[in-house]
């Protein structure tokens, strides 16, 4: 073979490569960073569609006392229900009272109403969404950061307080008021969080929902 018959067949091999190379790419899957394919996981050598029931971020474990929004949709009239889930559990249009069950999660609550609707003849078909709500309570006054905080379990009043970044130079700290609205009756409490703070008066739980006010003291 001549010289010039060898670059001609190299030549043709690395465009061949090229060509081919290119070609692969193109139908190549692409691989996400999870070791899936465009969505889809491996599992037993093949390919299958991943598991997403019961993976809503929102699902919550529901109890006695706590404050929920239903949402009724896909029927002729959408309905958003505030309600409180008590010992009965909670009443709702047309159905009247549902049981909810302590330790029920939101998703298994939202099949639950669903079949009641359905079942009951109301309506063929409805989705049903339930959201717990935050408990939340209130500081205002003498703190640092007045306004609306979350609770995270069991808080009591000095933690309150410091969450809001501890008192100013002006708080009258031995007359701290709590208002505290439960529906049927309204309470204002009075504590004096000096006493408090020394452990020689038990500091209280807050509960959802109180609004803590820490007045200005006029002299210093």
């Amino acid at each position: 073979m001549t010289i010039c018959a060898m670059a001609a067949v190299m030549l043709s091999g690395c465009v061949s490569g090229s060509i081919s190379d290119r070609r692969i790419a193109r139908y190549r899957p692409k691989v996400s960073d999870r070791g899936g394919f465009d969505g889809l996981k491996v599992s037993g050598g093949g390919l299958v569609a991943p598991d997403v029931s019961g993976t809503n971020a929102m699902v919550r474990v529901l109890k006695r006392g706590d404050k929920i929004l239903i949402e009724l949709r896909g029927i002729p009239v959408a309905e958003l229900i505030r309600t409180e889930i008590d010992e009965l559990g909670v009443n709702l249009p047309l159905i009247g009272r549902i049981k909810i069950a302590e330790g029920i999660t939101t998703f298994d609550a939202e099949k639950l109403i669903e079949k009641a609707y359905i079942e009951g003849g109301f309506y063929t078909k409805i989705n049903v969404i339930v959201t717990a709500q935050e408990d939340e309570y209130f500081v205002q006054g003498e703190v640092k950061q007045e306004g609306k905080y979350q609770m995270t379990g069991d808080r009591t009043l000095l933690q309150a307080i410091s969450a809001a970044g501890g008192y100013t130079d002006f708080a009258k700290k031995s007359n701290v008021k709590v208002i505290r609205d439960q529906g049927k009756d309204k309470q204002i409490l009075y504590f004096d969080c000096e006493r408090i703070g020394v452990m020689k008066e038990k500091d209280p739980v807050i509960k959802p929902g109180d609004i803590i006010v820490i007045p200005r003291r006029w002299f210093l």
